[in-house]
This record gives C-alpha cells, sequence and structure tokens, in this order.
C-alpha cells in the first residue's frame, strides 16, 4: 500500500515539476500597459508595430517606403540624426561545387544552381556618441522589409524594430550615458538575402567601429525568445557578461546553438560574424511557427509576453554592453551552458567535457562494482531491463513515424505547410509525448515485479553516460545531457548503498533534470517540425526509463492504463478535430501567371502537392501532357506541380537595349539596358545554353568578378535581380570568346491577384498563400540573344 501511495504521489510530484519547467521561459499576462525594465512601455512598443505592420511592406513597395519614412521620423522624434544608406549591392556564388578547367587555362566554378543576386537597399542607421573615445560601438539591430508573400510582418520583424526603438527612447530617458558610441540600424531587405547587413558592413565607414552586435528576429509569432550568441572564435566571455547583465526569463543553452548553426536559418547577425568577424546576440521567438512569412503574420496573432520578452533582453543587455569595453567580449574559450530554472545559467569549459564524461562514468563503474558485490543488482536483470528499453524505444519511433506518415496522407494539407509545425502541433506533441511514454509504460510494467528499480536504470544511465563521450566528441554544446547520466549513476550509488530502491529520493534527485529538459520535447518539434518527433521520443524514454519505476503503479491497479488511455485519447481527439483547415487555420497554396513571350504562349502554375478549391479553377482545366510539363518545368519553372494551358494577354516586357558587342582575342563582352515596362519585383536572368561566365556587373556592381569565373550549364540561374524602387538596368556580362551569348529574362511582379486583366477572384477565408515561393505572381519571359 504504501508503494503504491508513494508512486502516486511522485508522479503527482513529477506532472508538477514538468508545469514548472514551463513557467520561467518567457513573461506572462504582458499587456499594452505593462512596463518592461522600469521604464520600456509596451504601449509605445505596441504602437510601433500596429504601425509597421498595418499591411504588407516588402522590397520596392509603397508600403515599404511608408515604413521607411515612420522609422525615421521616429528616430528623430528621440533627436538622433538620421540617415540612410540608399546603395546597390550583390552576392556572388556562395554554392560552388566543382572546378573545371577550360581550353583557354581559366579556372571556372561550375554548379547548376547559381545564387548570384543583386538588389538596391535603404538602410536606416543613427549614432549615440559615447563618453569614451576609440572604444569600439555596441550595434543595435533590426530589419523592416516583411518578406514578399503577403506577410505583415508582425512578428519577423516589426516587434525587433519596436524593441529598438522604445528600447533607445527608454535608454535615453533615464539619463543613461553610455561609454561606447551606440549604432543603431534598421536594416533593409533581409528577407531576400540579408542584403541590408551586407551592404552596411561592407560599404559603411562604421563597420569598422562595431565591436558587438545586438540583433532581434522572429520566426513566428509566439513563444518564448531564445538567445543566441555568435562568435567565430570562443563564447566565454560572452556568456559571462550575459550572466552579468541580470536578463530576467533568460532562456538559452549551447545546444540549441549547435544546431542552429547546422540549419539554414541566417539573420543580418549572421553577416556581421561571418564575414567581419564582430560577434553579437541573436534574440528570437519561433513558437506559431505556421505564422511564420505568410498574412498570419499580423498584429492580431502576435503574442504581447514575446514582445516583452524581447525587451526583457534589451534593456539589461543595453546597459551592461553600452558600458563595458567591448573589445574584451572576444574569448579563445568556448563554454557548455545550460539554463537552471528558478536559478541561473550554468557553464563550464568545452575542454572539461570528455573529463567530465570519465569521472561519471567512473562514478556509474563504481556504482555498479558495489551494487553486485552487495547483491543488489543482477547483471542478468539488468540486461534483460535494457532489452525492454531497446523493445520500448523501438516500437515507440516505428509507431511515432507510422502514424505522422498517415497523418500526412490522411490530412494531406499539413504537406502545404511548408514550415513544418502545423496548426494543431502542440497538440500532436502533447499525443506523442503521451504515446511514448505509455508505450514506456507498458513495455516496462511487466517486469516491475522481477526487476528492481536500480536493475532498470543501469542500462539507460549508461546509454547517457556513452551518448555524453559522443557529444563530447561531436557536438559538445549538447555535452550538459550528461547531467542525466550523472543523476542516474548517484541515484544508482544511493539505491545500491542502501539496498533497497529509493524511489522518492530518485525523483528528487533527477528534479533537476525534469526542470532542465521537459521544455526541449516541446521546442525541439516546434522549431525542426513534427517528423522530428521520432526522434524525440527516443530521448524520452531514455529520460524516463532510470525513474520510470518511481512513477510505475503496479498493474494491478488499473487505473494506470486508464489515465493513459483517456489521455491519449483526449489528445488525439482535440488534435483531429483542429486538422481541418478554417479561416483560424488557412491552407497555404499558390499560383501563378508565366507567360511566354518567344512563343506567345501562356500558363497557370502552382507549386501545390494538390490543388484546392480556389486554384483548381484555374489548374484543373487545359492540363498540359507529361512531356509538356517536363518540358515546362526544365525551360521555365522546376518547382512547378500542376500546369495548365492559359489565356495569352500579353503584359508589358521590359525593352532589351544593346549597348556593346565585342569580340576580343580571349572573351566577348556584351552590355545592354533592360528598361521595366510595367512594376515588376524581380528578374531573373538565366541561360539557355551551357555558357563560360567571366565576368558580370549590373549598374557597375560587380556580382560576378573575374576571380569567381562561373561555368553554368543549360536552364541554370545566371542572377536574380530585386528591383526595388527603379526601372533601368545596365548588365555588361563578359563571357568566353568563342560562346555567344543566349539568355531568358523573367519578370515576376506580385500583382497577379489585383490584375484587372486576369480578374482573379479574392481567396476564400481559408485559405492563404504559401510562404517561401513568391506565390501570386505574374510572370513574363522573353529572349535575350544578340
Amino acid at each position: 500500500m504504501l508503494k503504491k501511495s508513494t508512486n502516486y504521489l511522485n508522479l503527482i510530484s513529477l506532472l508538477i515539476l514538468i508545469y514548472l519547467a514551463f513557467i520561467p521561459l518567457k513573461p506572462s499576462n504582458s499587456n499594452e500597459m505593462t512596463v518592461v525594465s522600469n521604464s520600456f512601455s509596451m504601449a509605445l512598443a505596441t504602437d510601433h508595430i500596429k504601425k509597421i505592420s498595418q499591411e504588407p511592406h516588402s522590397i520596392g513597395t509603397a508600403a515599404h517606403e511608408r515604413a521607411r519614412d515612420y522609422i525615421v521620423k521616429e528616430l528623430q522624434k528621440l533627436g538622433l540624426i538620421v540617415k540612410i544608406q540608399k546603395t546597390t549591392i550583390s552576392s556572388h556564388n556562395q554554392a560552388q561545387k566543382k572546378v573545371q578547367k577550360q581550353k583557354t587555362g581559366k579556372q571556372f566554378k561550375k554548379d547548376k544552381t547559381v545564387y548570384n543576386t543583386f538588389a538596391q537597399v535603404e538602410n536606416i542607421f543613427a549614432r549615440i556618441q559615447g563618453t569614451e573615445k576609440n572604444r569600439k560601438a555596441l550595434l543595435l539591430l533590426a530589419h523592416y522589409d516583411s518578406v514578399a508573400n503577403a506577410s505583415y510582418g508582425a512578428g519577423d520583424d516589426a516587434t525587433g524594430v519596436a524593441v529598438i526603438l522604445e528600447g533607445i527612447r527608454a535608454y535615453l530617458s533615464e539619463n543613461n550615458k553610455p561609454k561606447n558610441d551606440i549604432i543603431i540600424l534598421i536594416s533593409d531587405a533581409e528577407e531576400i538575402g540579408l542584403f541590408g547587413a551586407k551592404a552596411f558592413a561592407e560599404k559603411h565607414a562604421w563597420t569598422k567601429d562595431i565591436g558587438a552586435v545586438i540583433n532581434f528576429e522572429a520566426r513566428g509569432t509566439s513563444g518564448p525568445s531564445y538567445m543566441f550568441m555568435e562568435t567565430n572564435s570562443g563564447n566565454h566571455n560572452m556568456l559571462e557578461q550575459f550572466n552579468q547583465a541580470g536578463v530576467s526569463y533568460a532562456n538559452s543553452n549551447s545546444m540549441a546553438y549547435s544546431i542552429y548553426k547546422m540549419l539554414p536559418n541566417d539573420t543580418d547577425m549572421t553577416i556581421f560574424r561571418r564575414d567581419k568577424d564582430i560577434l553579437g546576440f541573436n534574440f528570437a521567438f519561433i513558437d506559431s511557427h505556421f505564422n511564420y512569412h505568410t498574412a498570419r503574420d499580423n498584429y492580431q496573432n502576435l503574442s504581447l509576453d514575446s514582445v516583452a520578452h524581447q525587451a526583457h533582453y534589451l534593456m539589461p543587455m543595453l546597459r551592461k554592453l553600452s558600458q563595458i569595453n567591448l573589445s574584451d567580449l572576444k574569448s579563445n574559450t568556448d563554454d557548455v551552458y545550460f539554463q537552471v530554472p528558478f536559478w541561473k545559467t550554468l557553464s563550464y569549459p568545452f575542454t572539461a567535457a570528455f573529463t567530465l564524461s570519465l569521472l561519471v562514468l567512473s562514478l556509474f563503474i563504481v556504482s555498479l562494482i558495489i551494487g553486485i558485490k552487495n547483491k543488489s543488482i543482477r547483471i542478468k536483470q539488468s540486461l534483460t531491463a535494457g532489452i525492454v528499453l531497446i523493445k520500448s524505444m523501438t516500437i515507440s519511433a516505428v509507431a511515432t513515424f507510422g502514424i505522422l506518415k498517415f497523418l500526412y496522407f490522411f490530412h494531406p494539407q499539413f504537406s502545404e505547410i511548408y514550415q513544418g509545425f502545423t496548426y494543431n502541433g502542440h497538440a500532436y506533441v502533447v499525443f506523442f509525448t503521451l504515446l511514448t511514454l505509455s508505450i514506456c509504460f507498458l513495455f516496462y510494467r511487466n517486469i516491475v515485479s522481477t526487476h528492481t528499480a536500480t536493475e532498470i536504470m543501469v542500462i539507460p544511465t549508461l546509454l547517457w553516460i556513452i551518448l555524453s563521450f559522443v557529444f563530447a566528441h561531436k557536438l559538445t554544446g549538447a555535452h550538459f545531457f550528461l547531467l542525466i547520466g550523472f543523476a542516474g549513476s548517484l541515484s544508482l550509488l544511493i539505491n545500491v548503498l542502501m539496498k533497497k530502491p529509493q524511489s522518492s529520493l530518485t525523483l528528487l534527485l533527477f528534479a533537476p533534470i525534469i526542470l532542465i529538459f521537459s521544455p526541449f520535447f516541446q521546442q525541439l518539434p516546434v522549431a525542426l517540425g513534427l517528423m522530428v518527433l521520432p526522434f524525440s521520443g527516443l530521448l524520452l524514454i531514455l529520460l524516463f526509463a532510470p525513474l520510470i519505476v518511481s512513477i510505475q503503479i503496479p498493474k494491478e491497479y488499473q487505473i494506470n492504463k486508464w489515465v493513459f488511455i483517456i489521455a491519449l485519447f483526449a489528445s488525439f481527439t482535440y488534435a483531429e478535430m483542429h486538422a481541418s483547415t478554417s479561416k483560424l487555420r488557412p491552407l497555404p497554396d499558390s499560383l501563378y501567371y508565366f507567360q511566354d513571350n518567344a512563343s506567345q504562349s501562356a500558363y497557370w502554375f502552382s507549386a501545390d502537392s494538390t490543388t484546392d478549391k480556389w486554384n483548381s479553377q484555374f489548374l484543373d482545366k487545359d492540363i498540359l501532357k507529361p512531356q509538356e510539363k517536363t518540358e515546362f518545368k526544365n525551360n521555365n519553372w522546376r518547382g512547378a506541380q500542376f500546369v495548365s494551358y492559359a489565356k495569352f494577354h500579353d503584359f508589358p516586357i521590359s525593352s532589351i537595349t544593346l549597348l556593346k558587342d565585342r569580340s576580343y582575342v580571349d572573351k566577348h563582352v556584351y552590355r545592354f539596358k533592360i528598361t521595366n515596362k510595367r512594376k515588376v519585383t524581380r528578374m531573373d536572368l538565366r541561360t539557355l545554353d551551357s555558357l563560360n561566365i567571366l565576368k558580370l556587373s549590373i549598374n557597375r556592381e560587380d556580382v560576378i568578378s573575374q576571380e569567381q569565373a562561373v561555368a553554368l550549364e543549360k536552364n541554370s540561374r545566371l542572377v536574380k535581380i530585386f528591383t526595388g524602387n527603379s526601372y533601368e538596368f545596365i548588365v555588361e556580362i563578359e563571357i568566353q570568346a568563342d560562346q555567344k551569348l543566349n539568355l531568358s529574362l523573367l519578370e515576376m511582379s506580385d500583382d497577379l491577384l489585383q490584375s484587372k486583366q486576369l480578374n482573379i477572384p479574392k481567396r476564400p477565408d481559408d485559405i492563404i498563400a504559401k510562404p517561401f515561393i513568391f506565390s501570386d505572381m505574374i510572370i513574363t519571359k522573353q529572349l535575350i540573344s544578340p
């Protein structure tokens, strides 16, 4: 009876610990009247957000200009001298894979996919003078453009801009006297490739003065904000200053940044770190990820707790980093670090990781030897318990993956949510977590009467120690998972010394582990998508296996079974009730109109996996035959999934004026002018034949220099041109002497739904434009063959 009641109490205690683990992640109950850090007014910050995000404001639009003008005026109200950096910028090919030597002896880099881009940007910047001369400046950074997908950009990144605007006002109102200069950069063109930050870093003289950056970003509209330290060297001094700043709701760990660096998650901060070796802090919230880069990124869906969390970071960091010598932030030492809820950030050097793993392994071995000697551990039972662990992990992974695949098959609309996290994703996280634990409990309840708690925790504890050695070698930022192995080894030692399992004491030793790691099982699928759930399920079983006997109710008490069954049924039912599309859960889709002026033909196409009630009216009739569709994809748009014939409407195309066509011994030089005849957002120059590019410039801005010569295959993109507010572009291109220029020009305007010629009906309320693929475009194509 005692074991039953004790384990019931332990189970309740575990649930309380899990609940507590989520409380310190972010502020709660924030509203427009909240004041953060004594002087930061949420009312003023939210007013900025509303005004900047009242309409989509991607680069080159009239709304983009209005957002720029508003920010300039607000900075001027603070008494700052505000300037605009209006310039052109390009990126050279970052994806060159193979070097091939041609007959001329010239080295060409060969790649089918070229990421050359040209853009015109308008950065907003100002400077607050510090009291100390000859010291590095602090840069506050956020971007003011929204993505070109009908996104209002409330989270990404009107929040970042607003937090800086209000943060500076609050800082100055406190009569702070910064020792370091404070540079404010509200950058442009982040969404098309970090070009505003790149232009400032490469072309502005102030870049050499910058010692550290604070950047604000978002990949959703809610959730806690995470701190990422970005540096090319060590993070030790940065972490030390962050801890000394006294940040409330600090939320970070070294594993998050280790994973972050592996993913395509570059921000403006990346430019300063990668290209100029300037370190800095990124702050970003990532929940409600399904709203990211869509029309749902608006003020109505924005969590004010997330906005307040950004303010909780900025104010203490601004006060701290404006005073210290920023040159001292540089370090050659990297630290593993993690946040202990309700306490502080703990850390230790990367170099100590292997030694700590050895110490914990030694503790485990000593505990094992003592247990075997005093017969509290039986080797056979420990191994068979390990087999149960492997079975539960295997079944859990197979079941989770199988159910996920079925759900994506049964709900094909899930595949259209490119963020990877569905509207009902949190309900699925709860369901799959319960499913994993149910499988784990089901297997273990059959051996609790034949195996002791001590024997059951041997193998999972050993596995965590082995993982710590792997992390020490391959992913050192995640080495703090050693804490689980340490807690398991310590519990094992206490149990064998007392010769009797101590279920409550074991749970007490694991209490910090529960507090530290419980949020991970929500954060991983939010950040990486639902398909990571089988992997997180394996970690979950490994985490709970060492203490499962402490909360395992003997199988003769049926309530144990029914609690899981009811909870599983309830969470799955709730998830399925919210799986269908609706006004609150709109389906992302895409539609394009493509006009080929060379063949006088036109097409509708979509990048979707399936058609829906809105775009099917254009795509489900006059469908191209398979061979015709393949040719369209190869020659025009590789991402097209549905293609059908459309009426040719003869939208205006740019005029091409040849200015130079001259052959030399070693090259052929062409110069031509493109003059837009309609407002286009972007132009692509693509090759119609294989081509060796010696040099490419647009409006005198080098896109491919002589040192970056590249060999392009047929139907490769030569360059993307984001037009901004310009209508004329001078293109100069040098190719190999024995080759002839043969290009196509694709012009894209984002006015598909506004076109009176096409007269396309508005999307229903339960459908929105798909993110990441520049949907709703009118695309025209013409040939350039001088």
